[in-house]
């Protein structure tokens, strides 16, 4: 999950220091997270210094228990199968299939050239972002995949487009991380690396993965979705805050990618409030805000700027066209 969060924290940071109209240079990107994490290690280290304080009592029988632990932990250990072997080979050579077709081409497909990329380039030679740029360029889709290209332009400190394009491998491989980790949980090493190696091997996922011929958000879309959907069944599962925190967070991002992403946050949103109602945590309702704030703040920056959307579009059904749709999905499935 932290790559995902890594990927929603700075392209966020992008866009509220330009609401707040703070340069966007390498000492102010990058000092509020040096801060961050030197707080977060003087804390832990400190954390650490507090126990040694009280340090077990030596002896025969602590150096027994601890004999024992070591022992018994051994035993659990399992050899690796020639199964799961053949798969995590079946794994590697995949993805390196991926980081090939990742590397070799530039941008390939139109949405690259004209919308997400577009607007990346525009961002980094404005050094801010601009209304007049978004009215050009438009302002249809939220702006988290286009400045996240920007945050990886502004540390090159210049346009490098196959850096972005591997971003997307990035997200083929942290998808397939999240997937077997959560199978492992359940099923055990052997199917999880079975069912990961059939998901890393789908050719819709290698395509994405590897800029063939694929939009540029669809792929981290479907990192979010499936990250939020499990973060969910945890919270669901638990009740805990620190997961609906944590969903909360990756909600706000997911809505931030692509309008197709809101839809869905609001049915996971729908399914939490259920959740709190049931359980009658009513305080959890706060954590909601983490995700509707973002999304209410890029309409509400969309209306001051009188940036418009993409003229309604009217929608038909064609039965023809469904049977044709359904059968080319089931094939591809299948």
């Amino acid at each position: 999950y932290g790559y995902g969060l890594g990927v929603g924290f700075v392209a966020m940071q992008l866009y509220v220091y330009a609401r707040l109209h703070i340069p966007w240079n390498t000492t102010n990107i990058l000092l509020p997270w040096i801060l961050f994490f030197a707080i977060f290690y003087f804390l832990k280290k400190k954390q650490m210094r507090f126990f040694t304080t009280f340090p077990p009592k030596a002896g025969k029988q602590n150096d027994e228990g601890t004999r024992f632990r070591i022992k018994s932990g051994m035993t659990r250990m399992r050899k690796i199968d020639i199964v799961s072997v053949l798969l995590l080979i079946g794994i590697g050579i995949t993805a390196g299939y991926v980081l090939f077709e990742a590397l070799l081409r530039p941008v390939a497909v139109w949405d690259g050239w004209a919308i997400w990329l577009l607007k990346s380039k525009v961002f980094f030679i404005d050094g801010t972002i601009c209304p007049q740029t978004l009215a050009y360029v438009g302002a249809e889709y939220p702006l988290v995949i286009s400045l996240f290209g920007t945050f990886i332009y502004i540390m090159l400190g210049e346009v490098d487009d196959t850096a972005v394009l591997l971003t997307s491998f990035a997200f083929y491989i942290f998808l397939a991380l999240a997937f077997f980790a959560t199978l492992r949980k359940n099923f055990g090493t052997t199917y999880a690396l079975f069912f990961t190696f059939l998901l890393v091997t789908v050719q819709n996922f290698v395509r994405h993965g590897g800029r063939l011929e694929s939009g540029q958000a669809d792929l981290p879309l479907g990192y979010f979705i499936f990250c939020s959907t499990m973060l969910f069944l945890a919270y669901y599962k638990t009740m805990s805050w620190k997961a609906l925190f944590l969903l909360s967070i990756f909600l706000g991002i997911t809505g931030s990618i692509k309008n197709e992403g809101i839809f869905f946050t609001i049915t996971i949103g729908v399914f939490i409030a259920y959740a709190i109602l049931k359980n009658k945590t009513y305080k959890h309702l706060f954590f909601l805000l983490f995700w509707i704030l973002p999304l209410i703040d890029w309409y509400a920056y969309k209306t001051v700027h009188h940036l418009s959307a993409i003229a309604p579009r009217t929608f038909g059904f064609s039965l023809q066209h469904a049977l044709s749709v359904v059968y080319s999905m089931v094939k591809e499935f299948l």
